[in-house]
């Protein structure tokens, strides 16, 4: 299983994406992934935080944005 997308922002400084975890995953598995996920999304720094049980909020801003982007 996969996910769901909750909501997608994307701002002028800051992006983010609210994701539902589904059953057997947890924030921490976000949050030592983020480097990887930083390079995913082509930005520098990936941020993970916890929206409420079963929910993360995935977000970078403007300034962490490769060059080559």
């Amino acid at each position: 299983m996969l996910p769901l997308l909750v909501k997608v922002e994307a701002g002028e400084c800051t992006d983010r994406l609210t994701v539902r975890l589904v059953s057997g995953q947890s924030p921490a598995s976000f949050a030592n992934q983020a480097d990887s996920l930083a390079h995913g999304f082509r930005v520098l720094l990936c941020r993970v935080r916890t929206a409420s049980p079963g929910m993360i909020i995935l977000g970078w801003s403007a300034a962490t944005r490769s060059p080559s982007r």
